[in-house]
């Protein structure tokens, strides 16, 4: 660049800085006039910042600048630019769920930025910044490098401690997001006419607001209008969104519905009727009323013809609508429901009061009306009477003993692809059976039985010898209770815990999860029918009328022995034990606690009382209940007999 062209621009910026009233800064230029550039003299630089200074001058003033042609940033092009920003030692790039989000949130912030360049003539340059905003957050630190705000944000983080995809950091992320941006935000809300109370045509001079109720027909959903607003800056131009209310008449519930755009509202509600406020309230009250006797015994009696014509699709469909029109409101009709359900011949076609056949929301709603805990709605005759097990408790360390066979059933894996555990393997320690979700140990040994042995049709089928001798069985002897584990332990009744299995999987309750709770916030979850039912099946073949629970934590292999055994005896190895795998719900009780569903079963082992979450009416006393029922029952009546025999002898002495 020759001397001229350099003080032709020198002369251009303090141009700049005299028409704004920057006059040292104007200064500062001229100085520089005649004089050639610096080493490290940046003139691009020096323009930017003079035209920065033009156009916040002229913003603080509210005049307009020529606007710039506007070209809105794709999804592709902004994932391009995300990726750019995490750049990694392979060629293939994961992303979290939280940095997807922040992405998304990113991309809307960098749209609207840009509008701001039509308006108000950003540059480029200006827009580069919007661009590199991911390299900023705390969610993409360590990749990347350079920039003042990146390196304190990167120190911020360090210090506040946030780790890469804790929430904390996700929570950092989004609020940095927002200060990066805050400028660009502010000046759209001055410049932005207020949009809320625009007005949406559904139809030809048909028009709908905030505080409009619409009903297509005569279905049971209304909608009612919360806001209408314009958005700038998309991909398809300035186009309207409307926020509603849903409110469904049939299951008594209310869903908030966010952004549905103006294309969507008119293509699902061009022929919807407006009603009054008033009308709302006389269909609310109307819907919530019962449902008329002989409307409800015409159900009732549709339900049971199609049960005997075994139709068990349609009569999963008429049982769930029992259910949304009568049972939601009176909910001890339940009990008919349950009956209704258990008379459907094939499983498949019997609904569930859970979130495969109901929403969340309609389930909530359900418990939290139901006059009575849950457990005492079921009629009597679907409590589950478990069957007699047979004892086993003289089986023989032979993988030819039928005892045996019976008793390592249940626990031998059924994966092709893991051989080993179809076996039962026995050493010098004992016998071990394990689908690595259950594993069952027995002390037992004998001579000459040393390895892995097929006792099971399914074994024998894929292995076609007696013995598995190219698969080494897996190290159970790593996964065992050492000393060092600390242990909680509680007693269960086996027959009572059964009992209680088997009668939510009977009467279809969700996934048969039950979540153990002990102590103040102490928990552990799992699957009943597939881990628990096996191991107190096993407990009662070998002769106990009681189970110990041994917990650890939450997210560790729970131990089930006789209810008598020792740590020294658990660790030795001496006496039988089960490994129970707990189903996850988290690594701490607030995890756990915002993951549970209405209708989840909690079971308090110190109190041996049953409850469902969502139905907070008094919890069932179950484990022992009924015996010290009878106890006390024995213990007033021997009071009494005592106090008459006393009164007795007392009279006599008086005469």
């Amino acid at each position: 660049m020759t001397q001229k062209e350099l003080d032709t621009r020198l002369e251009k910026v303090a141009a700049i800085y005299d028409a704004i009233g920057e006059g040292k800064r104007a200064k500062d230029a001229r100085e520089r006039i005649g004089k050639p550039a610096g080493k490290y003299f940046n003139l691009e630089g020096y323009e930017r910042i003079a035209d920065s200074y033009k156009k916040k001058n002229y913003i603080q003033k509210n005049i307009k600048l020529e606007p710039y042609e506007i070209q809105e940033l794709s999804r592709e092009q902004y994932w391009q630019i995300f990726q750019s920003s995490r750049k990694r030692k392979f060629d293939i790039h994961f992303f979290t769920k939280n940095e997807l989000e922040i992405f998304e949130t990113s991309r809307r912030i960098y749209n609207r930025l840009n509008q701001l360049k039509g308006i108000y003539g950003y540059s480029d340059q200006d827009l580069k910044w919007a661009k590199s905003a991911l390299n900023q957050i705390p969610e993409t630190m360590g990749r990347v490098g350079g920039g003042t705000e990146r390196y304190y944000a990167k120190l911020y983080a360090k210090k506040k401690g946030y780790k890469r995809g804790s929430p904390e950091e996700v929570e950092k992320a989004k609020r940095y997001i927002e200060t990066i941006f805050m400028e660009a935000t502010k000046i759209l809300e001055k410049t932005e006419p207020k949009r809320d109370a625009l007005k949406l045509e559904l139809r030809t001079d048909f028009y709908i607001e905030k505080g409009d109720y619409l009903r297509r027909g005569e279905e049971a959903q209304v909608i009612e209008i919360k806001k209408i607003a314009m958005r700038s800056g998309g991909n398809f131009g300035d186009e309207k969104y409307v926020s509603y209310r849903l409110h469904d008449l049939e299951r008594l519930t209310t869903y908030e519905v966010e952004d549905r755009q103006e294309y969507w509202m008119i293509n699902n509600y061009k022929r919807a009727e407006k009603i009054t406020k008033a009308e709302f309230s006389k269909l609310k009250k109307a819907a919530s009323e019962p449902l008329p006797e002989a409307t409800q015994k015409d159900l009732l009696n549709k339900i049971n013809t199609e049960i005997k014509n075994q139709n068990g699709d349609l009569v999963r469909l008429l049982l769930r609508d029992y259910f949304n029109k009568v049972v939601l409101r009176e909910p001890k009709k339940v009990a008919t429901y349950f009956e209704l359900r258990y008379k459907i011949p094939y499983k498949k076609h019997r609904p569930c009061i859970c979130p495969e056949d109901y929403d969340e929301q309609t389930l909530a709603n359900f418990y939290n009306k139901l006059p009575d805990n849950i457990w005492n709605l079921i009629p009597k005759n679907l409590i589950a009477k478990p069957k007699k097990i047979s004892s086993r408790k003289d089986y023989q360390a032979d993988p030819e003993d039928k005892h045996l066979k019976n008793l390592v059933g249940p626990f031998v894996g059924k994966d092709t692809f893991q051989l080993s555990m179809m076996g039962v393997h026995f050493d010098e320690k004992g016998i071990t059976a394990t689908n690595a979700r259950l594993l069952l140990f027995l002390p037992k040994i004998k001579e000459g039985k040393k390895g892995t042995y097929c006792m099971t049709s399914r074994c024998f089928k894929e292995n076609q010898t007696a013995e598995i001798t190219d698969r080494a069985f897996p190290n159970y002897l790593g996964v065992l209770p050492k000393l060092k584990t600390k242990y909680t332990t509680f007693l269960l009744d086996v027959h009572q815990q059964r009992t209680l299995i088997q009668t939510l999987d009977k009467n279809g309750f969700e996934g048969n999860i039950i979540n153990y709770l002990y102590g103040k916030e102490n928990y552990v979850a799992v699957h009943s029918k597939t881990i628990l039912q096996p191991g107190l099946e096993a407990m009662a073949k070998l002769g106990y009328e009681k189970a110990r629970l041994w917990i650890e934590s939450p997210n560790k292999a729970m131990v089930l022995t006789a209810p008598e055994v020792t740590k020294k005896q658990l660790v030795e190895k001496s006496v039988p034990l089960m490994l129970l795998m707990p189903f996850y719900r988290g690594e701490n009780w607030k995890e756990f606690q915002s993951v549970l569903k209405p209708g989840d079963v909690l079971y308090d082992l110190e109190k041996n009382e049953l409850r469902f979450f969502g139905n907070e009416k008094p919890a069932v006393r179950f484990g022992g209940g009924e015996y010290d029922k009878e106890r006390k029952l024995k213990l007033a009546k021997a009071k009494a007999a005592a106090q008459k025999q006393r009164i007795r002898i007392l009279y006599i002495m008086n005469n």
